[in-house]
């Protein structure tokens, strides 16, 4: 794509073609963003099986991708980029926007960090955007800002049933920088949470494990929190949940429980170990990609509304 296009903005030179550089999370991604035909399958009245094409859609091409762990710990560049679902002039959605009439979901099936695996991800747009069936009375909702990248009200973090108690603050938007909220996306593979809340989330696990004599690993490659024991006999692991406000000013809270499966992960470095699959930042939190597992999720732009529902995905 030539410079020239507009949506090559704003306009960025990467060896003689319009290029991009897009930070996500704690990674990185930038290359060419060249000119592609999409396909898809068609599901609505009379076009099942049929395939629509979409030709001159502008995309990207990742040629250098950075801190995106979801192969091997430590590991650079082993994707070619990531999908961009956020409402920005060339987004993907943007460009589809009436095929796609601003809703889409997906669905994430399990992986394994630190393994080579394929992962088939169901992501469907438009009409095809669809949750619940006859499970319909389980599907939850709540408000969540597409405007600022997926921004959600987040009004609690609780483990094992109590509020932490954590500042809402930092939880807040901050609308010039977007350098404090609390966003849905799937580039980061484990949620990252303010450093703050991050603290007090790790407190609760180490008090819970803390009963059955436990006491914490040194830090991993990745993971702050690990222990090398195994859960057997009538322990357990702690619950912990997200709970999510409809809209900013209603008290009305909607809770996204983690299972345990989502929460810890076995990681294989020195021996076998569980870790907690969260990390501190201090930069923006955000709902990552593990703790999504077998949760069909559906984002409706037009209504500012993301709704969820656990499904073996």
């Amino acid at each position: 794509m030539s410079l020239d296009d507009l949506r090559c903005a704003p306009q960025r030179y990467y060896n003689g073609s319009c290029g991009f550089r897009y930070f996500f999370d704690d990674g990185r991604t930038e290359g060419y963003l060249g000119k592609a035909t999409f396909m898809f399958q068609a599901d609505g009245p009379g076009e099942v099986g049929t395939n629509q094409y979409f030709p001159n859609i502008g995309f990207g091409c990742g040629i250098r991708n950075n801190h995106f762990p979801f192969n091997r710990l430590g590991a650079e560049n082993e994707i070619a980029g990531v999908l961009g679902l956020s409402p920005g002039p060339r987004s993907f959605i943007n460009q589809l926007d009436m095929v796609i009439k601003e809703r889409y979901c997906y669905c994430l099936a399990p992986f394994s960090l630190g393994r080579r695996s394929a992962t088939t991800i169901t992501l469907s747009f438009g009409d095809g955007a669809k949750i619940g069936g006859d499970d319909e009375r389980k599907v939850q909702t709540f408000g969540f800002r597409p405007d600022a990248h997926h921004f959600a009200y987040l009004g609690a973090i609780l483990v094992n049933g109590v509020r932490l108690h954590i500042d809402p603050i930092i939880f807040k938007l901050d609308d010039l920088n977007h350098q404090t909220g609390f966003f849905i996306g799937i580039t980061a593979p484990f949620t990252l949470l303010a450093r703050p809340a991050y603290s007090a989330v790790r407190r609760a696990m180490v008090n819970h494990f803390k009963q059955y004599g436990w006491l914490p690993r040194e830090r991993t490659v990745i993971f702050d929190l690990c222990y090398a024991q195994v859960i057997s006999g009538n322990q357990v692991y702690p619950t912990m949940a997200f709970s999510f406000l409809k809209s900013p000013n209603d008290k009305g809270e909607i809770q996204f429980i983690i299972p345990p499966e989502n929460l810890f992960a076995n990681i294989e470095i020195r021996g076998t170990e569980f870790c907690l699959q969260m990390l501190p930042t201090d930069d923006i939190s955000v709902l990552g990609a593990f703790q999504q597992v077998n949760h069909k999720f559906l984002f409706d732009l037009k209504n500012k509304l993301v709704s969820f529902i656990p499904q073996k995905c």
